[in-house]
């Protein structure tokens, strides 16, 4: 294969990677936004919400920001759980958090399929992150190569 379409399919390889990371990071956004943790606790939509007089009020509002949110803004759903979940460490020194295999028992236990989607696709997306990893020393080797030919 010659050095131009070595080229151009790097090029190209590397460009799908960073379409199908961001459709990922997409689709995984729009599952967590669909996790419900939190919400048996503020229970439902209260009917005259939909009354005032300036619209719709907001809800969840502020005072549901505890509940649903952590310190950094960040919302607490299934998959923060199983990032926060510490147990004791088996050597009896501190506090351990899941392994990557342990994460997808945790969020089957808590029957949760839209952040179990969401740890699929983030698995997914943290294999793609590898390949393009891959492929950017590739484009490294290329342009060593291309100097190569450029300085005699």
């Amino acid at each position: 294969m010659n050095f131009e379409r070595k080229v151009v399919i790097t090029l190209a390889a590397h460009e799908t990677c960073l379409q199908q990371i961001k459709r990922l990071t997409r689709i995984i956004g729009v599952c967590i936004g669909k996790c419900q943790n939190g919400y048996d606790q503020i229970g439902p939509r209260p009917a005259s919400a939909h009354d005032d007089i300036l619209g719709i009020l907001p809800w969840p509002n502020g005072e549901h920001h505890e509940i649903l949110h952590d310190e950094q803004h960040r919302r607490k759903t299934h998959i923060w759980g199983a990032f926060q979940h510490r147990e004791p460490s088996s050597c009896g020194y501190g506090m351990v958090g899941l392994q990557i295999d342990e994460i997808a028992d945790f969020l089957a236990d808590q029957e949760c399929v839209h952040c179990t989607r969401a740890w699929h696709f983030i698995l997914e997306r943290k294999r793609v992150k590898k390949d393009l990893g891959h492929l950017r020393l590739s484009i490294r080797g290329l342009g060593k190569s291309a100097l190569k030919k450029l300085i005699p």
